[in-house]
Formats: structure tokens, sequence, C-alpha cells
């Protein structure tokens, strides 16, 4: 219970995260507009500045569905037993995909895509890093 309370919290700052680094590239690119006034040279500097913040933003949007992916298969998990096949994986994960919050509506989208490729990978027994990872959802780079 303290892990999924914990798995929250980190969804919600991921969240706040995003919020924070849409409203710094909003700034970012007022300034854009006021540097082609005072010339070519500034505006590309500020539109370099733009970029950085755009992949930022996209490295908070990959991390929050990595998280995402992976609280979703600790629910799904919490909910069988080891005799669990696949029909019973199945129900479980569109139960789970149902129930949650509007903040992990993209992430089940994605995971629903390939839910046949994923549930075999957990009945094979695969750390639900390693199941995220192989959908696309989850990089080895990221530190999770």
């Amino acid at each position: 219970a303290m892990k999924v309370a914990l798995l929250v919290a980190l969804v919600a700052l991921f969240a706040a995260s995003v919020s924070a680094v849409d409203m710094e590239t909003n700034r970012k690119a007022e300034g854009i507009f006021g540097s082609i006034a005072s010339g070519v040279g500034g505006a590309l500097n500020a539109a370099s500045s733009i970029a950085g913040g755009l992949a930022n933003a996209r490295t908070v949007s990959m991390k929050e569905g990595c998280v995402g992916c992976r609280f979703v298969w600790t629910k799904i998990h919490a909910g069988l037993d080891q005799s669990a096949g696949y029909t019973d994986v199945k129900a479980r994960f569109e139960e789970v995909c149902a129930s949650m919050p509007d903040v992990f509506f993209d992430v089940c989208d994605r995971m629903a895509a390939q839910q046949d490729q994923m549930i075999q990978d957990y009945l094979n027994g695969e750390e639900f890093k390693k199941m995220c990872t192989y959908a696309g959802i989850c990089w080895t780079t990221f530190p999770m």
C-alpha cells in the first residue's frame, strides 16, 4: 500500500512538472516574437532555447508514462493470483485501466494497443520495467 501511494504521488508530481515546463515554454515563445524585431540572431537564440524546453517537456512526459505503466502493472499484479491465465490478466488490465484517474488515460491507451504482447510478457514473469520498455513506454536511460 505504501508503494502504491508513493507511485501515485510520483505521477502527480510529474503531471505538475509538465505544467511548469509548459508555462516556461510559453514565456520563452513570447521572447521569440520580441527578439524577431531586434534581429534574426536574437530570434535564433530564443528558438534554440524553446527547442530545449520542448525536449525537457517530452522527457517529463516520457517519465510520466513510464511511471504510469509500471504503476498500472503493479495494480494488475496485486489483483491476481498465481493461477491467473491470459483471460484473467486481460480482464484485470481492462478493469484497472477503466478505474484509473485521467492522468493514466494516455499510458493505458498506449498499453491497450499492445496488450496481447504485454500480457504474454507478464505471464512469462517479465519485470514490469522491462515490459514497459519492450512496449516503448519506458527507456533504459530512465533510472526508474
